[in-house]
């Protein structure tokens, strides 16, 4: 649902926005109004800071103990030197003709990733080019019910 609320904003800049995942939401042990904002960061930031034209993929996937989330752009990336602070408040790479921004919105991701155990990393677009942002929720694939040391259960949806 937070990929299909974006597409106005992708449609706006000229940037196409795409999911690829499973049509039925992976539940994951996590809290879902944090995940949400998770994964609504990393695609503002993607379309915000993508290429006119470019595109916004989304996939979501899982296996028996892992849910994996991906956000890759087209757009400039963000060179390896830079990638640690970047999750820093108030950090911005000096940019011209950049967008606006505070500089929160990287360093929110890590922040809740962080409180529900999850794993946030940035690396080259698979094409060398853009941005992938991948998070993982360790140990989060939800069974039978929640675990009784978990936050209420939460889903990764496909968008629609």
């Amino acid at each position: 649902m937070v990929v299909a609320e974006r597409v106005p904003q992708g449609l706006a800049t000229g940037v196409d926005l795409r999911f690829d995942g499973p049509e039925e939401p992976i539940p994951i042990a996590s809290n879902e109004v944090l995940t949400q904002e998770i994964v609504a960061n990393l695609v503002d930031n993607a379309i915000r800071y993508n290429r006119e034209g470019g595109a916004v993929i989304v996939r979501v996937m899982a296996d028996e103990s892992i849910g994996r989330l991906e956000v890759e752009d087209e757009g400039p990336g963000i060179p390896a030197a830079d990638r640690a602070r970047v999750f820093e408040r108030f950090y911005r790479i000096p940019r011209r003709g950049g967008p606006e921004g505070s500089g929160l919105g990287l360093a929110i991701v890590r922040a809740l990733a962080d409180r529900l155990g999850a794993d946030v990393r940035l690396h080259d677009g698979k094409n060398g080019t853009g941005l992938l942002a991948v998070v993982h929720f360790r140990g989060a694939i939800a069974k039978a019910g929640p675990r009784a040391d978990t936050e209420p259960i939460g889903t990764i949806k496909p968008a629609g």
